[in-house]
C-alpha cells in the first residue's frame, strides 16, 4: 500500500542524513539480528517474554469477559472489510487490517472513560507477536523532550538497547522495516506541549516510512483532528450501549450478592432508564466504565430490604453528580481542579447568558465558554474549555469531522441537561431571595417528562420550594401522581434533612388552597 506522505510533510533534517551516513559504515557482529523481528525477539531483551505474557493475559481476559471487545464507529475507513450498515466495525477487523499492513495511519478518538487506553493495551497484546509493536504515551514523549529522537529513545528503552552499535542497529531497522507505534493520550498534554510532540511524530514518520501509526485521544476541539488532516482510518469508540453497560458491570462486582445489590441500586435510582442515539440504546448515567465504578462504590452500603430506596442515603443530584464527577476527575488532573470546578464552569455559562425556556438543550461554543470564565481567553481557560467539551458531559453538534471555529456542543444527554438546568434554577432562586413564585415563569421545565424537579428539590434553595414544584408537576400532568411522588422522593435530601423540607412544603401548600393532586403528592412524601 502506498504511504500517504501528504500527512507527514516534514523535510528530513541534516542530522538524519548524518545518522544515515554513520549507519552506512556500521560493522555488525556475525551473530547480530538481521531484521527488526529478530532484534526484538532477542532473548536478552524484555520484549519477547513481555509480549507472550501480555498476549496470554489478553486472550484469557477475552475468554473470561474481563475484556469486552469494542465496536468502533468508522468515520473514515479506506480498507476491507467494510463497516456494517450503521458504520460499525469490530475490533478484530481493525486488528487484522493493522496486522496485514493495510492501515498506515489510524486515529482513534473517544471521550474519557469509554475504554480508549484499554484498547491501546489490547492492540499491543494482540499484535506484538505478529508485528513489532510499541506503546508510548504522549506525556512521556513530551517529558523526554518532544523530538523525533525522544521517540526513538523511548522505544530503545523498552527494548533495553545498549548505547553504541546496538542502538544504531535498532535505529537502522526502524528506518527500513515495518512496525506498529501506538501513541496514547494525545489530549493529556497541554496545548503548548502538543504542537512540538505532533511535529516530532511527523518527523519520526518521515524517518520511518514503513511505520504504522495508531494515535489515540479525545475528540479535537480547536482544530480538525489536532492537525492530522489525512488518515487511512478515523475510528470512534462510542459510549457504552445498554447491552455492553450491563455486561461490563460484571467487571466490578465480586460475587452474585454484590451483583444483586448493585442491580437493585441501579433500579431504585432509575439509572436503568434508556435513551436512544439513532438505533443504539444507552443508559444516560451508565455509559462509561467510570460510571460503573462510581455506581458500584455507591451501592456498597445499599440495603434494598429497608425500602425501595435502600435507606435513602443519597438524593438524585448526589447520585448523578457523583457519576459525573467520576467521569471528569482524570481529565482535571493537569489543571489541578476538582469536578465541582468543572460543573461550576458550566454554571457560569448558563448564569452569564441566562436561559431560554424554549431552547431546552442549549448550544455551547468555545467563545461562550471562554467569555463566561474569569480571565476570559487565557491559556488556562482555553485548556479548561477544551477539557470540558472533550468530556462525556458534552457531545458535538453536527457530525464528527474534527472541530472548526463555528463548532457547537450540547449536553451529552437529556439527564445532564436537566441536572444543569436545575443547578441554574437553584442559583436563580438564591438570587431572588428564595421566592418560589418565580418558578411559575419556568413552568415548561416541570412538564413531568424531565427530571428537573427531582434535581431541584435536593439543592439548597430548591429544597425550600417543594410545594411549588409539586404544584407545577401536577398542573402539567395531573394524572401522573405516582411518577411525581417518585421523582420528588428520590430528589429530596437523605436522612433527617428531608423531614423539615416535607413538613414546610405541606404547610406552604395548605396556605394556598392546593389542588387535590398536590395534596396527594406531598402526603405521599
Amino acid at each position: 500500500m502506498m504511504v500517504r506522505q501528504s500527512l507527514f510533510t516534514t523535510v528530513l533534517s541534516a542530522r538524519v542524513h548524518l545518522a544515515a551516513a554513520a549507519l552506512a559504515g556500521l560493522v555488525l557482529p556475525a551473530c547480530a539480528a538481521q531484521n527488526l523481528q529478530d532484534y526484538v525477539r532477542d532473548g536478552d531483551r524484555p520484549y519477547q517474554n513481555t509480549c507472550l505474557k501480555q498476549a496470554a493475559d489478553h486472550n484469557q481476559a477475552i475468554a473470561s469477559r474481563r475484556y469486552l471487545q469494542p465496536m468502533f464507529h468508522a468515520h473514515t475507513w479506506t480498507t476491507e472489510p467494510a463497516p456494517n450498515g450503521d458504520q460499525r466495525i469490530h475490533e478484530n477487523a481493525v486488528l487484522k487490517a493493522l496486522r496485514d499492513g493495510r492501515v498506515k495511519t489510524l486515529f482513534v478518538q473517544a471521550r474519557g472513560g469509554i475504554g480508549k487506553t484499554e484498547f491501546s493495551k489490547a492492540l499491543r497484546a494482540a499484535e506484538c507477536e505478529h508485528v513489532p509493536t510499541f506503546l508510548l504515551d504522549f506525556k512521556d514523549v513530551a517529558k523526554a523532550g518532544g523530538t523525533e529522537q525522544a521517540i526513538i529513545n523511548l522505544i530503545a528503552t523498552q527494548l533495553q538497547a545498549a548505547p553504541g552499535d546496538d542502538f544504531k542497529l535498532l535505529q537502522n531497522f526502524l528506518g527500513k522495516e515495518r512496525f506498529i507505534l501506538v501513541v496514547d493520550a494525545l489530549d493529556e498534554v497541554t496545548p503548548a506541549q502538543r504542537t512540538p510532540v505532533l511535529q516530532a511524530i511527523r518527523g519520526f514518520r518521515s524517518q520511518m516510512p514503513a511505520a504504522q501509526l495508531v494515535l489515540l485521544g479525545r475528540p479535537a476541539v480547536y482544530e480538525p483532528y489536532y492537525g492530522l488532516t489525512e488518515m487511512d482510518a478515523l475510528l470512534e469508540l462510542d459510549p457504552l450501549d445498554c447491552t455492553r453497560a450491563m455486561s461490563a458491570l460484571g467487571l466490578y462486582v465480586k460475587d452474585i450478592d454484590e451483583s444483586k445489590r448493585v442491580s437493585a441500586f441501579i433500579k431504585s435510582w432509575g439509572l436503568d432508564k434508556e435513551g436512544r442515539s439513532g438505533d443504539r440504546c444507552y443508559h444516560p448515567f451508565l455509559s462509561t466504565y467510570r460510571d460503573l465504578q462510581a455506581v458500584t462504590r455507591m451501592a456498597e452500603k445499599f440495603d434494598p430490604k429497608q425500602d425501595e430506596m435502600g435507606g435513602i442515603q443519597f438524593s438524585t443530584s448526589q447520585v448523578h453528580e457523583t457519576i459525573l464527577a467520576e467521569r471528569v476527575k482524570k481529565e482535571l488532573g493537569e489543571l489541578g481542579m476538582v469536578p465541582e470546578d468543572m460543573f461550576g464552569a458550566v454554571d457560569k455559562i448558563l448564569n452569564k447568558d441566562g436561559f431560554d425556556d424554549g431552547e431546552w438543550n442549549l448550544a455551547f461554543t468555545i467563545k461562550r465558554c471562554l467569555d463566561a470564565q474569569p480571565g476570559g481567553d487565557s491559556s488556562r481557560n482555553r485548556q479548561l474549555c477544551e477539557e470540558l467539551f472533550q468530556s462525556v458531559l458534552f457531545e458535538r453538534i453536527g457530525g464528527h469531522m474534527g472541530a472548526l471555529s463555528a463548532a457547537e456542543w450540547k449536553f451529552g444527554n437529556q439527564g445532564q441537561a436537566d441536572l444543569f438546568t436545575a443547578r441554574w434554577l437553584d442559583s436563580e432562586l438564591g438570587k431572588g431571595g428564595d421566592n418560589c413564585a418565580m418558578l411559575d415563569a419556568h413552568a415548561v421545565m416541570f412538564d413531568g417528562s424531565k427530571e428537573v424537579a427531582g434535581y431541584l428539590v435536593g439543592r439548597s434553595h430548591g429544597g425550600k420550594c417543594v410545594a411549588k414544584v409539586a404544584q407545577l408537576l401536577c398542573k402539567a400532568k395531573p394524572d401522573q401522581k405516582k411518577n411525581h411522588v417518585k421523582q420528588l422522593y428520590r430528589g429530596l435530601p437523605p436522612g433527617d434533612a428531608r423531614r423539615p423540607l416535607v413538613s414546610a412544603a405541606k404547610e406552604a401548600a395548605a396556605k394556598s388552597t392546593p389542588d387535590g393532586c398536590t395534596v396527594d403528592v406531598l402526603g405521599a412524601l
